[in-house]
């Protein structure tokens, strides 16, 4: 399960921490610790969980506009376990293994399953929108490295935006640009990508065809979803200072949130605590041993979380851990081939 990539990640992510922890001061943290308010951080916990759930609600919202419907608990089980694998190989295979998972458990084809997991990482991402539009009204100094995260998201986002656009305005250019490019990798699958993408096109056409109502509950969803984001880490602030604004969290913690589409080590080690760091303290000033305090207790507890719940939930479907990437793999190729 460990290759190359993940060693250097994970080398990354150990470097990341060391440079962290050298400059926050550890006594103070220790200190801000002891007289933390263990109410918040429970709060804040439970807030953690309820996204999650809300999360895999909205991704049953756009499997159910596709296929028959499938109850809300199975999904989250799907979701989650998705989420644990993301969480501990950084090769983004939890999106590849929900559609496998979905296969598997409820005999959906991966071709109709991934258009629903690519509009549903595009919500997530739609935040950086706002992001950009609040920057004016943001601190004046910021962090070049704001800049690059901002800019780089944003042409992954509007890339994404014009890819689905491309699908349902002009089906052919659309089939012609993605064979040719798969053309490029591999002449091999040809024929089955061509099949692939035909019903890739039929499912994205049928979630874009929605109504009004339809889509101001997803939006709507959407913007609960943030906000919450942002109550939960507010609250385990909170457990440490009162005098911390909300609205500072929010930004702070969507534009974070926002950095995990990107590569990063096993679990965020290092690279979790380091962003922070630059966004919290260096982009919106707030102080760096409250920083340094609450993303490290905060970081412990989410990972706990996605682990123990995202484990269960792999049994729950009947997949054990040691063998993901060797089952998608294998689930995957022969999915696709029926497909």
């Amino acid at each position: 399960m460990i290759n190359k990539k993940s060693v250097v990640l994970i080398f990354l992510g150990v470097g990341f921490l060391f440079l962290f922890y050298n400059i926050i001061d550890i006594n103070i943290m220790l200190n801000l610790i002891k007289v933390g308010e263990v109410k918040y951080i429970i709060m804040s916990s439970i807030i953690y969980i309820l996204v999650y759930i809300l999360r895999s609600f909205r991704w049953n919202l756009l499997l159910n506009r596709v296929v028959e419907s499938i109850s809300a608990i199975s999904v989250y089980y799907i979701y989650m376990a998705g989420l644990v694998i993301n969480y501990i190989i950084p090769v983004r295979l939890g999106e590849l293994a929900k559609s496998v998972f979905l296969k598997k458990n409820n005999n959906i084809p991966i071709a109709i399953s991934m258009p629903t997991i690519l509009i549903d990482k595009m919500l997530d991402l739609f935040p950086v929108v706002f992001l950009m539009i609040l920057i004016p009204w943001l601190p004046e100094e910021k962090p070049f490295i704001i800049g690059i995260i901002l800019y780089t998201l944003s042409i992954i986002f509007f890339g994404g935006l014009i890819f689905f656009i491309v699908a349902v305005r002009n089906i052919m250019i659309f089939k012609r640009f993605t064979l040719f490019l798969a053309k490029i990798f591999s002449r091999k699958y040809i024929d089955k990508i061509d099949k692939f993408l035909d019903k890739f096109i039929v499912t994205i056409n049928l979630i874009v065809a929605i109504d009004s109502k339809y889509l101001i509950k997803i939006i709507s969803l959407s913007i609960i979803i943030i906000l919450l984001d942002g109550l939960y880490l507010w609250l385990a602030f909170i457990a440490f200072s009162k005098s911390i604004s909300f609205y500072y969290v929010v930004i702070g913690y969507t534009l974070l949130n926002l950095t995990y589409i990107l590569p990063t080590p096993p679990a965020q080690l290092g690279s979790n605590e380091i962003l922070s760091l630059i966004i919290f303290h260096n982009f919106l000033g707030i102080e760096k041993n409250l920083v340094g305090t609450v993303l490290t207790i905060t970081h412990i507890i989410t990972a706990s979380i996605i682990i123990i719940i995202g484990y269960l939930s792999l049994n729950i479907i009947g997949i054990k851990l040691n063998t993901i990437k060797e089952y998608v793999n294998d689930r995957g190729e022969k999915a696709s081939d029926k497909d």
